[in-house]
C-alpha cells in the first residue's frame, strides 16, 4: 500500500480567536491495496447514501430558517410541506421552525479552514461565539483539517445572490423561464444538478414535454431582491432564497477521502449554531476515483 502525497493548505492569516499564522495544516491520506473489494464497495456506497440522507435534512431546514428570518409566511408553509413529502422527520422540521423564531439574541459570524485542498467557509447564527467556534475547530480537526483566519477561505469564492425555482412542462416551461430570469437581470442561469452551489455545466433543457426541472437563477447579491420581484411578479415563486459563497475553481476529491470530507460537512451543518456551510469540491458525480 502506499501513501498519497501531503496536501497543504496555505496558513491564513487576519482574524481573531484561530490558529496561530505560523501554522501550515497537513493532510495525509492513506491508500490501500490496489483493487476494490465487494466489501469496500458496499461500505463506500452506504456511506454516500448516509452522507445524501443527511443533507437532504440540512437542505430543508437551512431553508426553513432562511424563509423564517424573511418573514416569508408563504414560502415557510412551501419548504414545509416539501420537506414532509420528501421523508424528513417531523421533529427535524419542527426543531428548525423553533430555532429560527427563538434567536433574536445571536449574532451572524463567518469562520474559515480547510480539510487539505478542500476548502470550508461555514456561516453560523450563535449567541456564543466562543462555543461555536470550538465546536467547528472540533469538527475539522477530526476530517485531518483546521480552522484559520479570516481570507484563507474566501478568497477561492465569490459571493453571489441564488434564486432556486422548480417546475414543469418541459423545455418550452424552461425555456419562458430562462427568458423572463434574464430580462430580470440574472447573471446566469443553470439547472439544479445536486444540492452542491457550483457552477459546472450549462443549464440544460428538459427533453420531454411536461418533464419536470429545477433551475438556480443567479444574480449579483445587491440586485438579488430586484431580480426576485421580478420574477415573481411575472408568476415565478422561488422555492428558496439566499445569498451564497460559490466556488470559483472547484476541485475534485473521490473515494474514501470524499466520504471523510462529506462526513466533516454533515457534522458541521449537524451543530446547532450553524447556518450554511460553503466549499469548492465538485459534485460527486463529476469527480475521479484519482483526486
Amino acid at each position: 500500500a502506499g501513501v498519497v502525497p501531503a496536501v497543504v493548505a496555505e496558513p491564513c492569516i487576519g482574524a481573531k480567536h484561530l490558529l496561530p499564522t505560523s501554522a501550515a495544516y497537513i493532510v495525509n491520506f492513506s491508500r490501500g491495496l490496489a483493487g476494490h473489494s465487494k466489501y469496500h464497495n458496499t461500505k463506500h456506497r452506504k456511506a454516500r447514501q448516509d452522507a445524501s440522507k443527511r443533507s437532504l435534512v440540512h437542505q430543508f431546514s437551512g431553508a426553513i430558517r432562511r424563509a423564517v428570518r424573511y418573514k416569508d409566511e408563504v414560502m415557510v408553509k412551501a419548504i414545509v410541506a416539501r420537506a414532509k413529502k420528501a421523508g424528513v422527520p417531523k421533529e427535524v422540521v419542527e426543531k428548525a421552525l423553533n430555532n429560527s423564531k427563538d434567536n433574536s439574541n445571536a449574532q451572524s459570524d463567518v469562520y474559515e479552514g480547510a480539510i487539505g485542498s478542500v476548502l470550508v467557509i461555514v456561516e453560523v447564527l450563535t449567541d456564543n461565539r466562543s462555543r461555536t467556534a470550538m465546536k467547528i475547530r472540533e469538527a475539522l480537526k477530526a476530517a485531518g483539517g483546521a480552522m484559520g483566519t479570516s481570507g484563507c477561505a474566501s478568497w477561492a469564492f465569490s459571493r453571489k445572490g441564488l434564486l432556486s425555482f422548480e417546475g414543469s412542462g418541459g423545455r418550452a416551461a424552461m425555456e419562458a423561464l430562462v427568458e423572463v430570469a434574464i430580462d430580470a437581470g440574472a447573471d446566469d442561469v443553470l439547472e439544479r444538478r445536486d444540492e452542491h452551489l457550483l457552477d459546472t455545466a450549462t443549464a440544460e433543457t428538459a427533453e420531454a414535454d411536461g418533464a419536470s426541472f429545477k433551475l438556480d437563477v443567479w444574480t449579483q447579491p445587491d440586485e438579488l431582491a430586484l431580480v426576485k420581484s421580478k420574477l415573481v411578479e411575472a408568476a415565478y415563486e422561488p422555492v428558496d432564497e439566499r445569498l451564497v459563497f460559490k466556488a470559483n475553481q472547484p476541485v475534485a476529491l473521490g473515494g474514501e477521502k470524499r466520504d471523510i470530507v462529506d462526513a466533516a460537512f454533515n457534522d458541521l451543518r449537524d451543530l446547532e449554531d450553524v447556518e450554511d456551510v460553503w466549499h469548492n469540491l465538485l459534485p460527486d458525480e463529476d469527480e475521479s476515483e484519482e483526486a
